[in-house]
């Protein structure tokens, strides 16, 4: 699913990522931990191409650098700190992220229902609607 190869990013005379190598097969969740400045913000934006970088990575048959918007639809990243729209209920956040992912044909579900997402089951009776921040 995700073949990084020889990811390197410098920044001038600063390796940040150095030579990095890995395979993530279909179906792997994969988490990065280290410590501050070890490259893991740096190696996750070159692995989706938001930033220039030196070796190869294939997302899903997917060269990023030649089809980068196909490969980010493959990728998930969740970052450290979530960061959720206050003002908003929990399924009014789901609405909005489905729509972002451009999981077409969503609407909001009515009040007090229990509906079936892509994602699972919500429900969204009173008690169940609480703000996701």
């Amino acid at each position: 699913m995700l073949d990084a190869h020889h990811l390197t990013k410098k920044f001038g005379r600063l390796t940040a990522v150095d030579n990095l190598s890995f395979d993530i097969p279909p179906g792997q969740a994969v988490g990065l931990w280290g410590a501050n400045g070890a490259g893991k913000t740096t190696a996750l934006r070159c692995l989706i191409h938001l930033i220039p970088f030196e070796g190869q990575v294939i997302v899903d048959g997917h060269d990023v650098r030649r089809e980068g918007k196909q490969a980010r639809l493959k990728v998930g990243f969740v970052p450290q700190h979530l960061t959720f729209h206050d003002d908003l209920r929990v399924d009014e956040t789901l609405h909005f992220y489905a729509r972002l992912k451009k999981l077409g044909g969503l609407r909001p579900p009515p009040s007090n229902t229990s509906t079936v997402w892509p994602y699972g089951r919500i429900s969204t009776n009173p008690s169940a609607i609480y703000r996701a921040g």
